[in-house]
């Protein structure tokens, strides 16, 4: 009863996400009391979360994704046009490789394998557009590294770096702030 009404009270005054957050946190503190020892039973039981709009996601529009292409200079250029053109994860487009890409079923192939693992470890084919497959033909292969995106010192970039150099493109597209997971809402 007291946690009702702490959150009623706390709707009144705050957002329903920070009353979630709030809550949630309580119910994590009740359970470790209980595994401590402290309590014999959680005394909330589950508690219910207040119901939250759902907002849409950030994405980029289709000026912004025309603005920021010229800005996107060697592997960042790859990088984006297929994060844009698969809504792969920033790790899932650093692990693949040129045998990952089929050109002639136009298919790109996610797998996980002993050196990566794609999240659910599903593996998945996804469709090469015409764009993507012109880029892709186009994007310059290395002699040693089997990595469709790599540097010009022939390493495979890290996310850091990645996040790095699509952050700078953004500024000077003179785009506000998006993050690289938003090039997936796009897609």
């Amino acid at each position: 009863k007291h946690i009702e009404d702490y959150k009623q009270m706390r709707a009144q005054e705050a957002a329903f996400s920070t009353v979630n957050l709030e809550l949630q946190q309580l119910g994590t503190m009740l359970r470790t009391a209980v595994i401590w020892g402290y309590l014999k039973e959680n005394p909330a039981g589950e508690i219910k979360r207040l119901k939250t709009a759902q907002k849409e996601p950030p994405y980029l529009t289709q000026d912004q994704v025309a603005r920021i292409y010229p800005h996107c200079h060697d592997w960042l250029y790859t990088f984006v046009t297929i994060a844009l053109n698969t809504g792969c994860r920033i790790s899932e487009i650093l692990a693949l490789k040129w045998e990952d890409v089929d050109f002639r079923n136009g298919l790109i192939k996610m797998r996980s394998d002993e050196e990566f693992t794609t999240k659910g470890r599903r593996n998945r084919e996804i469709p090469i557009n015409g764009f993507l497959g012109h880029v892709l033909r186009k994007a310059p292969r290395h002699i040693t590294n089997s990595h469709i995106i790599f540097t010009a010192r022939g390493q495979c970039p890290d996310d850091k770096l990645v996040r790095k150099r699509f952050y700078v493109a953004l500024k000077r597209a003179g785009l506000p702030h998006f993050r690289i997971h938003d090039m997936r809402h796009t897609f």
